[in-house]
C-alpha cells in the first residue's frame, strides 16, 4: 500500500468506524434483548448477544486506539517522502 494511501486511511478511519460500532452495538442490544423478552431461547441467545457485544466492544477500542495514534502517523505519512532509491 502506498504511504498517501495509508496515511489517508489513518487520518480518515477511525471517527467513522467509532460511530458505525456504537450504532450497531445499539441496534444489536435492542433487538437481543427484544427478543429475549419474547420468551424464545433466551440462554442461547444471550450468548450469542454477548459474543456479539465483545466483538464490538474490541472493534470500538481499535476506533478510539486509532484516534490519537492512527491520526498523528497518518499526517507524518502524508507529510514527508517515502526513502528515495
Amino acid at each position: 500500500m502506498k504511504r498517501n494511501t495509508l496515511g489517508i486511511l489513518l487520518i480518515a478511519l477511525p471517527i467513522p468506524l467509532l460511530m458505525f460500532v456504537l450504532a450497531l452495538y445499539a441496534i444489536s442490544t435492542f433487538i437481543i434483548s427484544q427478543v429475549v423478552a419474547t420468551g424464545t431461547d433466551s440462554a442461547g441467545l444471550m450468548m450469542f448477544g454477548q459474543f456479539v457485544n465483545i466483538i464490538l466492544s474490541l472493534l470500538g477500542l481499535v476506533a478510539v486506539v486509532g484516534i490519537p495514534f492512527g491520526m498523528p502517523y497518518g499526517i507524518y505519512l502524508l507529510a514527508t517522502k517515502g526513502k528515495s532509491k
